[in-house]
């Protein structure tokens, strides 16, 4: 399994003080996390016991 990680621009005005956020490409869904990932962690952490940090 491959994690790609999309780091999106942040812009401030300097006049208003307002942050834009530049758009996510089309491809990206609106989920933060696979479906698996709490799973995996609950493996990781007490299977094999690996910190949470």
């Amino acid at each position: 399994m491959d994690a790609t990680i999309y780091q999106l621009e942040k812009l401030r005005c300097n006049l208003c003080g307002e942050i834009f956020t530049a758009q996510p490409p089309k491809e990206v869904g609106a989920k933060k996390y696979d479906e698996r990932a709490g799973s995996m962690v609950a493996l990781l952490k007490y299977g094999s016991g690996f910190p949470f940090h």
